[in-house]
């Protein structure tokens, strides 16, 4: 049975293409179950074409699925990645321009600094929710932020 990866938010114009790329890139992926998942699934079909393109391209043999239902895009999955971001650009560049006023400059703001403290703020009710039936869909895997022995 083929290693299968979930994208929540696999709709993400903004960090779906490198990271398809990257996964499709990475000898060990090999042949994966890629899944896409999203709740608008407006973006899903030009995603899954992008991914099909990269597949071929990169000769990764993977499969690819959309879907907008949670709990089917988890079900086998072996990894799952999470690329939300919730209140979009405005609320980025309110992660940005806060701390800007206030003397700090900051090149990435999702991720560290205190810009990052208020976008995992806002984003941590909706990560918290798609979280929840991981439980049920992965009862015997675990979750770290570190590397296991």
């Amino acid at each position: 049975m083929p290693t299968q990866v979930t994208i929540i938010g696999g709709g993400s114009y903004q960090w779906g293409p490198e990271l398809m790329a990257d996964l499709f890139g990475t000898p060990a992926l090999g042949g994966m179950h890629l899944v896409l998942e999203d709740i608008d699934p407006a973006p899903l079909p030009k995603m899954e074409a992008l991914a099909h393109k990269l597949n071929d391209a990169m000769g990764a043999k993977a499969t690819v699925a959309t879907t907008t239902d949670l709990h089917a895009a988890l079900d086998g999955a072996d990894f799952v990645i999470v690329c939300i971001s919730t209140g979009g650009f405005r609320s980025m560049a309110v992660d940005l321009d806060v701390p800007a006023a206030h003397g700090i400059t900051q090149t990435v703001g999702d991720t560290v600094g205190p810009g990052a403290s208020t976008a995992r703020s806002a984003t941590f009710p909706s990560s918290s929710a798609s979280a929840r039936p991981w439980r049920s869909a992965a009862p015997t895997h675990g979750c770290s932020t570190s590397p296991t022995p």
